[in-house]
């Protein structure tokens, strides 16, 4: 919040704001009608219930139950979720499933290219990136960052690759059909 109140001139342009328990800001509205709400992955599904947003912006990987919530708010002004993570410990395996391996992959300039030339717009892009084409991290700043890393989770971390994430292997799992007692066999 203090970086935002940097950027954008708050005084002038913040007619309200919403707290948690009366300390943390976890909401404004501007003078236009727009606003803000910034929640927890932490906090309970209810609170990404009952609102309607013009852009949903996602930090780490959510669950699918928080994405859900969240998307109901997206409907009525056809809102876009952005999400930036790194895929390290995917703590819902949906975000693999029904986002990474659903989405257009787009990983360089010419990716990005055939993207604006596709005649039918994917629903989902996914756009990967390395450490490295951060501009605002010196060069010797992120080697000194990587250096810190195991190098199991240099793949993940430097190049945004996933290495592993928990859920179900076997999607149409179902023990009643799959599992038999062995005095069946």
């Amino acid at each position: 919040m203090p970086r935002l109140k940097k950027l954008i001139p708050w005084s002038a342009v913040v007619l309200r704001t919403s707290r948690v328990q009366g300390q943390i800001i976890d909401g404004f509205e501007l003078w236009n009608g727009t606003s803000w709400q910034i929640l927890s992955y932490s906090g309970e599904i209810v609170r990404f219930e009952g609102w309607s947003t013009h852009l949903c912006l996602w930090d780490e990987p959510m669950e699918r139950q928080q994405f859900v919530a969240a998307s109901r708010g997206c409907i009525e002004f056809g809102a876009p979720h952005i999400m930036t993570f790194t895929p390290e410990n995917m703590n819902d395996a949906f975000c693999v499933d029904d986002i990474l391996d659903q989405g257009y992959a787009v990983n360089s300039r010419d990716d990005f290219t055939r993207f604006k030339a596709l005649e039918k717009k994917p629903r989902i892009v996914v756009f990967g990136g390395s450490i490295y084409d951060n501009p605002h991290i010196e060069l010797e700043d992120k080697e000194v960052q990587i250096e810190l890393w195991q190098p199991e989770e240099r793949e993940t971390r430097v190049w945004g690759r996933i290495r592993r994430f928990t859920g179900r292997v076997y999607k149409n799992y179902d023990e009643d059909r799959h599992v038999r007692e062995l005095k069946d066999l």
